[in-house]
């Protein structure tokens, strides 16, 4: 049998060595890749209306819805075409509504007193919530997660009517300890998407919060918060990688 000739060799070492190195540079290329994973999928900005109404053992015909607004904007991630989680930042105006009348007869004729009483408290609150599309070619999803919200500012006004006629109208800032600074809970949603071009979304959101905590109380009542948004806003595709 003849010997090899040193160009065959050099030849079939030269070929080796090249299918060595694309072999590494492709796994490091793949490797490159499965690091980088896709932070952020989707950011969404919405605006809406809240009502909310405190839960309660006092008298519950004298509570009445308090409308609010609220803002919301949020960052996504897409784990598959079924599961998503997001994480949200929220300004909501909730707080109270009392309006009722008392009646007096201790004097010649009767007394009418009506009383109407508003607290405004104002948060900003974050929202870590999984997302669920049951079914991929109909954009409705459900959520539910935590929130935690911070209280911003808050206000107080009373407003006292006798027979008819203004007696006493004022408001202002709460005392100290009338209501906690912060507030937390769950919160549980459906939404619905509107494809438009540019992979760019329409959205609209029903939201309900239900908080844990006693956000007030006095010698006689305690109040839990309890909220129910309505928003609409955009979808914008947003990729953001990060190196794992």
């Amino acid at each position: 049998m003849k010997p090899f000739s040193k160009s065959f060799l050099s030849r079939t070492f030269l070929i080796i060595a090249l299918a060595i190195q694309t072999k590494c540079y492709c796994q490091e290329q793949h490797n490159d890749i499965v690091r980088k994973r896709r932070l952020v999928s989707e950011i969404e900005a919405l605006i809406g209306i809240q009502f909310s109404k405190p839960i309660t053992d006092a008298y519950r015909p004298a509570f009445k819805q308090l409308l609010g607004i609220s803002a919301n904007l949020g960052a996504i991630h897409n784990f598959s075409e079924h599961l998503s989680l997001s994480l949200n930042l929220q300004y909501e105006s909730k707080g109270m509504k009392q309006e009722f009348d008392q009646l007096i007869e201790d004097g010649i004729q009767p007394v009418i007193w009506h009383i109407k009483g508003i607290t405004n408290i104002n948060y900003i609150s974050g929202t870590l919530m999984p997302r669920y599309q049951p079914i991929s070619r109909w954009p409705l999803f459900l959520g539910i997660g935590p929130y935690f919200a911070w209280v911003v500012s808050e206000k107080v006004s009373t407003d006292i009517s006798i027979n008819g006629v203004v007696a006493r109208t004022g408001g202002g800032r709460p005392l100290p300890g009338d209501f906690k600074d912060y507030d937390y809970g769950v919160s549980a949603m459906a939404g619905y998407n509107v494809s438009l071009k540019d992979k760019l979304q329409i959205t609209f959101r029903a939201t309900y919060n239900r908080g844990f905590p006693i956000y007030s109380s006095d010698q006689f009542v305690e109040y839990q918060s309890s909220s129910i948004s309505i928003q609409a806003g955009i979808v914008i595709p947003k990729t953001l990688h990060v190196n794992l």
